[in-house]
């Protein structure tokens, strides 16, 4: 039985996703890479709609923090 895992890490750069693509070939996974390609003002709404229902053991995204 398999299962399917979405990695929403942001893999800004192309030696973090190089790395990561090494890790699955390595430990026998197969992957698929998608880009999503989201207006930077709905990515903003979304994260504060996020930020709005974290609980207590969650950190915020702010603005600054984001627009990195």
């Amino acid at each position: 039985k398999s299962t399917n895992v979405v990695l929403d890490l942001g893999f800004s750069n192309l030696e973090q996703r190089e790395r990561y693509y090494q890790w699955a070939r390595d430990s026998g996974y197969s992957f698929e890479l998608h880009f999503l390609d989201i207006p930077q003002d709905i990515r903003w709404k979304r994260v504060e709609l996020r930020n709005q229902a974290l609980d207590q053991n969650s950190i915020p995204v702010d603005r600054k923090t984001f627009d990195w």
